[in-house]
């Protein structure tokens, strides 16, 4: 059972407020600290069992930099098998274990890019569902600021577009849904469901 420490916790929990009502004089005072004490031992059990189980997807961060009125994007190079192959995405990729997502964006950019972010906000995520599994969770920045000179990538191209002529991209189709209040420069919480490469149903709150 996914929960069983922290039923048994709270179980244990309520039996000794109920037991101290019940029981009068020292013994009342006794048994409620001997099985607060167990049930706090069976809550901290719940507790390291959940912080230590291994997440069942994985982690990213994705940046658009914004130049004036442009965005900068990056094009996938054509690679068999590869579902981002020749999409154009913003900058970005996996967090590093032990690694936040401000620390991940800003070493991908400057991998990816050349370019260090000064100024920089995390504007939204996406909970990334292919086939019926929950595979991915996106942390989506925008970029206002860079220093450095901007190097070739050998992902793929990089190239500076409009923001009215992004949408216009190859772009995977739920990009499209974020990508609208995100060249906004507004917040968002957004659910992508995919089948294969097919977007068969989207959720996002602004």
């Amino acid at each position: 059972m996914k929960y069983k420490y922290l039923i048994i916790g709270i179980l244990i929990a309520l039996v000794s407020i109920i037991s101290y009502f019940l029981i009068d004089g020292v013994m009342a005072s006794v048994s409620l600290i001997l099985l607060m004490i167990i049930s706090l031992f069976f809550l901290m059990l719940f507790y390291f069992e959940y912080e230590n189980k291994p997440k069942d997807y994985q982690e990213t961060v994705l940046c658009y930099i914004f130049k004036d009125d442009e965005v900068l994007m990056l094009k996938k190079n054509e690679v068999k098998g590869d579902m981002n192959s020749s999409k154009w995405l913003g900058v970005g990729g996996h967090i590093e274990e032990n690694e936040s997502p401000d620390d991940a964006i800003l070493r991908e950019t400057k991998e990816e890019t050349g370019l260090t972010l000064t100024s920089y906000d995390l504007l939204g995520t996406i909970k990334f569902y292919m086939n019926g599994k929950y595979t991915e969770k996106i942390y989506v920045y925008a970029g206002y600021e860079v220093k450095g000179e901007m190097i070739s990538c050998d992902e793929g191209l990089l190239q500076f577009f409009k923001k009215d002529e992004i949408l216009n991209l190859s772009l995977w189709e739920g990009d499209k849904i974020f990508l609208r209040p995100l060249l906004e420069n507004k917040k968002f919480k957004c659910s992508l469901y995919y089948n294969d490469e097919k977007l068969i149903n989207y959720k996002i709150k602004k």
